[in-house]
């Protein structure tokens, strides 16, 4: 898919997650959380409605990953503007991790500490300062984390918007510093006017962004119809073909077509691979001409599968990207006396060009 039109999809669907964990803040959780200054009806709420808790935390866990979902794909848009993207993007897998711990606190350990605190009066305090370190880590950590990572893409992108994108953004920045600040000294207050400040401008950037990403898909050249980025293996690898496997397993989304080198479909359907670079490393090529090579193929393939994105995230860290690049050559070199050697059959080379087709 064209990455500005898949950053316009990524930013609705975190626009339309985000709704409905409001709406399940507003109708389920309001009542267990702090604006409810009635600590007995608090603790029978968690207690007594523990599936109906659990469910509305769930919301707020996809809302998290919606949100790392739309900062890979403005960084898969704007790959131009280099290490910013790609520092937004770790700040942005490392806040959602605290999300998730916060809500996993929240969803397994709360209705039972509430069930117990009000069978012993003397558990109130745990259930206290484990809602605290919930807070603290997802409003406190994770916001934080998250604004930077808005204010690190929209600062370097800037100029690819237009100017009220810009300063909604900046908003965003603004009010996500205040709620982060409120949550860490425990400012009921400040949580609730500072999220009241910040809703209405993410809603204004990520539309922003959704509508300029799709003026730009419009523009942009786009792919040949029907054609996926191409895994190019070795087909008389054992360690290749004998895990190409794992990639359709986990190819979720089948985003990927995959061809040896040995196969002459390969370079009809795409004349940049170069056969001696196929011979040498594993090729990812896509259709707008790109071609990764080696490890970079690798984390490539990784960073569009969901189940291996946190490793592609990794493998992108400096400066893991260029102890890759060396190592890989070596594992290439031996892979022969590794994983043996492959009987090439013709006949699965005609097939994988008729799937390729």
């Amino acid at each position: 898919m064209n990455p500005s039109r898949r950053l316009s999809q990524a930013a609705l669907l975190s626009l339309a997650v985000h709704l409905i964990a409001g709406l399940a803040m507003a109708l389920v959780l309001v009542r267990g959380l702090e604006t409810n200054t009635d600590i007995q009806d608090r603790l029978h709420y968690v207690a007594e409605h523990s599936g109906a808790w659990r469910a509305a935390w769930i919301t707020w866990s996809v809302a998290a990953l919606s949100i790392l979902y739309f900062f890979v794909a403005f960084a898969r848009a704007h790959v131009e503007y280099g290490s910013p993207m790609r520092l937004a993007v770790l700040l942005g897998v490392v806040g959602v991790v605290a999300d998730l711990g916060a809500e996993a606190t929240e969803m397994i350990l709360l209705p039972g500490q509430a069930a117990s605190a009000l069978a012993d009066a003397v558990g109130l305090p745990l259930v206290l300062s484990t809602h605290r370190v919930a807070v603290l880590l997802s409003g406190f950590l994770a916001n934080g984390l998250y604004t930077a990572a808005a204010v690190l893409l929209s600062w370097s992108a800037r100029r690819a918007y237009p100017r009220w994108v810009f300063l909604a953004a900046m908003g965003v920045g603004a009010s996500g510093i205040w709620l982060s600040t409120a949550a860490l000294f425990d400012s009921m207050t400040g949580m609730l006017w500072s999220t009241m400040a910040l809703a209405p401008c993410v809603v204004v950037w990520q539309v922003g962004v959704a509508a300029a990403s799709s003026v730009r898909a419009r523009v942009e050249a786009p792919a040949p119809s029907g054609t996926k980025p191409l895994v190019v293996y070795d087909a008389s690898c054992g360690i290749c073909a004998g895990n190409l496997p794992w990639l359709h397993r986990l190819d979720w989304l089948g985003a990927f077509d995959d061809l040896p080198y040995q196969s002459e479909e390969a370079y009809r359907l795409f004349p940049r691979l170069n056969r001696s670079d196929c011979e040498q490393a594993l090729q990812l090529a896509f259709p707008d001409g790109r071609i990764f090579s080696g490890a970079d193929a690798f984390r490539e393939v990784f960073l569009r599968m969901p189940v291996t994105l946190p490793a592609g995230l990794l493998m992108a860290v400096p400066p893991l990207p260029r102890l890759l690049r060396r190592l890989y050559p070596i594992l290439a070199r031996n892979r022969y006396r590794l994983g043996g050697h492959c009987v090439i059959d013709p006949a699965r080379l005609d097939n994988h060009s008729q799937q390729a087709k």
